[in-house]
């Protein structure tokens, strides 16, 4: 059979393949597959669909094996080898099109039904996750979702911006015109409000709220903390830098293929444990490593290497601040840190 095989030019892949496959007949019946009969062929096959059970991909590999051994090496093209058909595997395409997830999510007829697919899809949650999502865990200015510690998918960025610039000429530092703080609370408050009201009113979903969400007495939250002179966050957002998805503090136990670990529940801040197989625990660990060419920290607009005349001018022209106390608006003197 080698030699038919080296002499079709089959790769060697192909030859292992099919030896494996004829191996296998062989110790399942225990004797040289010259000794078998139709009947043993055709038991072989429903034995592998109906007791093993194999996938479309091993179906056809024995298949193709023993069909190769028995018409081509043994010379006997018995009828039952035309009768076996693996089937076709039915996959889902790797990546949707544009037009194939819109027609999914055009399919949900309730507004906040698709709504919530749609937010689901476009941030990569799984259907638990999606479900379990909170609002304090939706940060409406930056567009982040954040996700508790069991290491699930939670893509965000941050962002450092300064309390103030540089004037249209160069020559001097523009301040806030309030000297107390960057962003008044109230402001972003309203606008979130305003902007939610018109999101829902053109989904056709005001009505099914109470009218008392939006009366003029009603005050809605956008949290804004003081950061102080930023030395604080500064010191936060440098362990997102160097940081990986997990400590090795939180791992408590790896046996039998289940891998323990801890998290710290947001709501009750206890203590919790996951148990994952090993290979969800790496999927999930997989899931916050970067790809090739994502740099973790980038250095946008007057921060890039690009405008380093323009940032010495701008250090030039900043007064040495003191500390700022703390305050329950955005210190103006620091970087401004808000979470709608």
């Amino acid at each position: 059979m080698m030699q038919d095989l080296q002499r079709r030019g089959c790769s060697p892949s192909t030859q292992h393949s099919y030896v494996w496959a004829v191996q296998k007949l062989a110790r399942h019946y225990g004797k040289s597959p010259d000794l078998l009969t139709e009947q043993d062929v055709r038991a072989y096959f429903l034995h592998l669909t109906q007791v093993e059970r194999c996938s479309c991909g091993t179906l056809k590999i024995a298949f193709s094996g023993i069909k190769f051994c028995l018409a081509v090496t043994l010379q006997r093209p018995w009828p039952v080898l035309g009768l076996v058909r693996p089937g076709r595997e039915s996959r889902l395409p790797v990546v949707l099109s544009r037009a194939q997830v819109r027609s999914v999510l055009q399919a949900v007829r309730a507004p906040l039904y698709r709504v919530c697919l749609s937010t689901i899809y476009a941030c990569g949650l799984r259907i638990s996750e999606g479900a379990a999502l909170q609002g304090g865990q939706i940060d409406s200015q930056r567009m982040v979702l954040r996700i508790t510690g069991t290491m699930l998918c939670h893509p965000h960025a941050h962002f450092l911006v300064t309390a103030g610039g540089l004037s249209a000429d160069g020559q001097h530092w523009l301040e806030p015109k309030n000297p107390k703080f960057l962003l008044p609370v109230h402001a972003p408050s309203k606008i979130f409000r305003a902007k939610i009201r018109d999101g829902l009113q053109a989904a056709g979903c005001l009505t099914q709220l109470p009218a008392r969400f939006w009366q003029s007495t009603k005050k809605w939250v956008v949290h804004a903390q003081p950061a102080d002179s930023g030395e604080k966050l500064l010191d936060d957002l440098a362990r997102y830098v160097f940081r990986i998805a997990i400590t090795h503090s939180r791992l408590e136990e790896l046996a039998h293929g289940q891998v323990t670990f801890r998290y710290r529940d947001g709501r009750t801040q206890q203590w919790r444990r996951v148990h994952l197989s090993a290979a969800q625990f790496v999927e999930r660990f997989l899931q916050h490593v970067l790809p090739q060419g994502l740099a973790k920290v980038r250095h946008c607009g007057r921060n890039s290497s690009a405008c380093r005349p323009r940032q010495a001018q701008a250090r030039a022209l900043l007064p040495s601040a003191p500390a700022a106390p703390a305050s329950t608006k955005t210190a103006a003197s620091g970087p401004a840190y808000l979470n709608g």
